[in-house]
């Protein structure tokens, strides 16, 4: 039986509306899952899916403002786009009435899985001769 997270009731219930999956979680440094709530008109928080590390960002209600480098655009629920290593974008809730809530799934770059893989040896090799295989280096 696969162990069930409550993924929106947790972030609802913390300080800062986020709910992690991660390693703690799930055993694994592969992927990740991350549930957040913005409050009604909250401003400027702060999204990066970090170093050697991508995400796929989702709003599963309300509409969430993107702002980097002096662009901006709305992202409404059921829309999505992909998150490269070390892409900033600070997040805003244009609505003073309703909360805002987002699910963003991650994993690894191809350099992040070799990172994580340095202490696995074959495991390391393996993903070298893949990365070469496909252009990565």
């Amino acid at each position: 039986m696969p162990k069930i997270f409550n993924a929106r009731h947790e972030a609802l219930a913390s300080e800062k509306g986020e709910m992690l999956m991660g390693l703690q979680a799930l055993g694994t440094h592969e992927v990740y899952f991350e549930y957040w709530v913005l409050k009604p008109g909250e401003q400027n928080r702060e999204l990066c899916p970090g170093f050697k590390h991508e995400q796929i960002v989702y709003v599963t209600a309300g509409s969430i403002k993107f702002k980097r480098d002096g662009d901006a655009f709305l992202l409404e629920q059921g829309q999505a786009f992909h998150l490269g290593s070390m892409d900033k974008y600070w997040l805003d809730n244009p609505s003073s009435v309703n909360a805002a809530e987002i699910c963003l799934a991650g994993g690894h770059t191809p350099e992040g899985a070799i990172h994580h893989a340095a202490k696995e040896p074959e495991l390391l090799k393996h993903l070298r001769d893949l990365m070469k295989e496909h252009g990565y280096v």
